[in-house]
């Protein structure tokens, strides 16, 4: 039986039962079932342990993000790494690894300081800011980067990628709303390929230079299939840090003794032990979704229960992240020096697990850090209009919207 340590109170000088969670209500009952089927045959997995074997399993086969909708494409014969599985998985996640090391993200780090600058500064400039519109620059900024998107006009560019990402994912009915937003869609991501990716990849395939698109390029991926790929990290790597910065920074800005522990810590793995624990209670992707691609069986309290080949999975990630025996006391507020047991890392599933695991942990966090440290040593710094939370069911997250700061 895993064993969890008793928090000790001497060890955090914080009083976190104030720091609760604000992305979803606490639950006022017993969390559902560890796994359960419900009338449509979708799996529900709340158990840390469960979501960790399946995430894990080699029997299965990503079916959030659209990926299916994705692989329907016809002439998709390179998907993007997120849909990708097995050995062609394997293989493109190793040749891409180089890009998001550890080593890797500190030689970003004068790039992420000068773009928070720049974006900060216009901030003191104007004396108000929309902190989504902030945090989603920063965002793009660094992935494209690391992408290889080059543009001249970025605020364009980010417009274009929240366009593609946010709101319901589109359906295949034939009613006027649903053809609308098919259409809008469309001309979204025709006019991201046309004045972003497609002018990036005539650009790296002429000169090549050491970023995901001049890979891609390298490994004949056609326009198309790097299309697909942006997008992913455009989803992935932008609109997903975007909301994380936005987030993080209510806390820390409503928190004072939390805020000065971040802004005071000299030691980057402090801070970045803070940036996890609000990250484990406010997951970003709050859902994963499998297909099981063979019978799986899973061990549970004595049972074995069978998730059969075709069925789909949904892995509830805010309850992963809350679940005692895995994250320890309390499990519903911040705590900085929170006991978890062996072996799980602080921001539990907040970025997935399995092979699937994000590869831009490092590079989000990082940015995170620097950006907010930055913004807070702004003398006066407050909201002005408190957030409104909406959900992106395309990713499966929450969005901050309205979110004015000034100074």
């Amino acid at each position: 039986m895993t064993t969890i340590q008793t928090q000790s109170t001497q060890a955090c000088p914080i009083d976190h039962s104030q720091y609760q969670r604000k992305t979803k209500p606490q639950p006022k009952t017993f969390p559902p079932a560890p796994i359960r089927q419900d009338e449509d045959g979708t799996w529900h997995i709340t158990d840390y342990q469960i979501a960790k074997q399946i995430l894990r399993s080699q029997n299965v086969s990503q079916a959030g993000f659209s990926a299916e909708a994705v692989m329907e494409i016809p002439s998709m014969t390179k998907p993007a790494i997120l849909f990708l599985e097995g050995k062609e998985h394997t293989r493109q996640r190793k040749q891409t690894a180089r890009f998001f090391t550890p080593k890797r993200t500190l030689e970003y780090r004068q790039l992420m300081l000068d773009y928070a600058d720049k974006i900060i500064g216009d901030l003191q400039k104007n004396g108000r800011a929309n902190l989504e519109n902030m945090s989603m620059e920063m965002a793009t900024l660094v992935a494209s980067q690391i992408v290889g998107l080059k543009s001249d006009n970025l605020p364009n560019l980010s417009r274009k990628i929240v366009n593609m990402v946010s709101g319901k994912p589109v359906s295949k009915g034939l009613n006027p709303s649903s053809i609308w937003r098919q259409a809008v869609t469309q001309w979204n991501t025709f006019a991201f390929y046309w004045f972003d990716v497609r002018p990036a990849i005539q650009q790296n395939r002429a000169n090549p230079g050491d970023n995901v698109i001049s890979h891609l390029v390298q490994s004949e991926y056609k326009d198309m299939e790097i299309l697909i790929e942006c997008i992913t990290y455009a989803a992935a790597g932008m609109a997903t840090t975007r909301e994380f910065i936005c987030i993080a920074f209510l806390h820390l800005i409503e928190n004072d003794t939390l805020r000065d522990q971040f802004l005071n810590s000299e030691d980057e793995k402090e801070r970045h032990q803070i940036l996890h624990e609000i990250l484990r209670l406010e997951p970003v992707v709050s859902n994963l979704y499998r297909r099981a691609q063979a019978n799986i069986e899973i061990e549970h309290d004595g049972t074995t229960v069978t998730i059969k080949k075709g069925d789909k999975i949904d892995l509830d990630i805010h309850a992963t992240n809350t679940q005692e025996t895995a994250v320890g006391s309390n499990p519903y507020e911040i705590c900085p020096t929170r006991q978890r047991a062996h072996r799980i890392p602080e921001p539990v599933m907040s970025f997935g697990d399995g092979h699937h695991r994000c590869p831009g942990a490092y590079v989000a966090i990082q940015e995170t850090d620097i950006f907010l440290r930055k913004l807070f040593a702004i003398e006066g710094l407050h909201i002005e209009n408190q957030p409104d939370f909406l959900r992106n069911e395309q990713i499966q997250s929450y969005e901050l919207r309205n979110f004015i700061i000034a100074v």
